[in-house]
């Protein structure tokens, strides 16, 4: 695996790690908090990172529906369900990665959302 490669799926990891690890850390009751009607709770922000990741996993690898991907993956019900999808849909954008051939690693992917 490339350099490159290699360092995106290590940083993927590693945050992902991290992210579950300050999850670990939010008291049960705020899970569900958030300081303003309109800022996300923490369930709701590592939401948005599972879908994140399954947008981009399905782009990297050419997915036949990318929009469905990119839309809403519905609401993360609790710890055990967070730390679940987000290890599976940083397992698939790591695999995506790694699966990448090497005259495609600076390739622009058009998406619905814009090119990346």
């Amino acid at each position: 695996m490339s350099d490159q490669r290699s360092a995106a799926v290590q940083s993927i990891d590693q945050a992902t790690k991290r992210l579950i690890w300050a999850l670990g850390h939010v008291p049960d009751d705020r899970l569900e908090w958030s300081p303003a009607p309109t800022a996300k709770n923490a369930l709701q922000i590592v939401g948005h990172i599972i879908e994140s990741n399954a947008f981009f996993a399905s782009a990297l690898a050419e997915a036949a529906s990318r929009e469905a991907a990119a839309g809403d993956a519905g609401e993360v019900v609790g710890r055990q369900d967070a730390t679940d999808r987000l290890n599976a849909t940083a397992d698939a954008l790591m695999d995506a990665i790694k699966a990448l051939p090497y005259d495609r690693l600076d390739a622009t992917i058009p998406t619905p959302m814009g090119d990346i």
